[in-house]
């Protein structure tokens, strides 16, 4: 009779949760244990769809009324003028509007100062005179005494009028200043440094001031830094914090993915067919200018 053997009974189940093992040295003997797998749970990601924008814009309007006589020269492309794209320094002249008319009210302004200067050195002189007159009436005791009153009046009324034409001075001096700086006007320049993203006007368009004045030009600061606008739906917006890491891809630049963190969360909700979504800004380095403003951003918060 052959002699038995102890033999190893392994059975392995697999299930949904795990491995399911069960070791035994004896057949009639079974204990049972489970494990869980490995491998960690991923961090859960956020997604989002979101909007490239120039980390600060600025509208340039005019701020005297005139037709547009020419356009700025483009700093890069001297045979150029200023267009879509043009790189601009603070200053760079943008447009010129015609300054005939302003011209010619700081002339007008000019020739008002001056008679103003001349009408105050003519009361000056009144002055000088009603004051001599009122010292030798009250030096000379022959002199009546309605004299003295007579002359000491005169003086303080050639006194005021010498107040008066300085008042009136500094009054035509303020128009010609307001006349010379609305002539400066007339030359439209940029604010700051940086690219021209949008012309709205041509060479012989009038311009308009006032509140609902049109834009002329639109520049972005400085489009080596650069923003993403991103709309996060209100379950996932408890996720998201200052500073955490995103990855985001655009159409327009297919297998690249840039990188960023979030700058700012907007509490300004919008609701868009009973959807609430949150505008959370995201910062980026744009340093070789691929990514460029108005694109559509894949977005993925880590």
């Amino acid at each position: 009779m052959k002699k038995l053997l102890v033999m190893l009974v392994g059975l392995m189940l697999v299930t949904d949760e795990g491995v399911w093992c069960a070791c035994s040295a004896d057949p009639t003997e079974s204990t049972a244990r489970s494990t869980t797998a490995a491998a960690g749970d991923p961090a859960k990601k956020v997604t989002a769809r979101g909007t490239l924008e120039p980390e600060e814009v600025v509208d340039v309007s005019a701020q005297v009324a005139g037709r547009i006589m020419s356009l700025g020269i483009d700093p890069r492309i001297r045979v150029k003028t200023i267009d879509y794209g043009s790189v601009v320094q603070a200053g760079t002249v943008l447009a010129q509007v015609d300054s005939a008319e302003y011209a010619l009210a700081v002339e007008h302004s000019q020739a008002g100062c001056r008679l103003g200067e001349a009408e105050l050195v003519q009361e000056q002189a009144k002055l000088e005179l009603a004051e001599a007159r009122w010292q030798v009436a009250k030096t000379k005791g022959s002199i009546p005494g309605s004299d003295v009153v007579t002359a000491k009046s005169n003086y303080k009324v050639a006194k005021a009028a010498v107040a008066a034409a300085e008042a009136a001075l500094a009054q035509k001096k303020a128009v010609l200043k307001e006349a010379q700086l609305k002539l400066s006007y007339t030359t439209i320049k940029s604010p700051i440094a940086g690219v021209v993203i949008d012309r709205r006007v041509n060479v012989g368009q009038m311009t308009s001031v006032g509140p609902n004045a049109p834009s002329l030009f639109l520049i972005a600061k400085d489009l080596r830094r650069i923003q993403v606008w991103a709309s996060v739906d209100e379950a996932d917006i408890g996720r998201i914090h200052v500073g955490t890491p995103v990855r985001f891809t655009v159409d327009a630049c297919p297998g690249k993915t840039f990188r960023g963190k979030v700058d700012q969360i907007r509490l300004n909700a919008t609701m868009t067919q009973n959807v609430v979504t949150y505008t959370v800004v995201i910062a980026t380095d744009n340093p070789d200018g691929r990514v460029l403003p108005y694109l559509t951003a894949k977005v993925q918060f880590e």
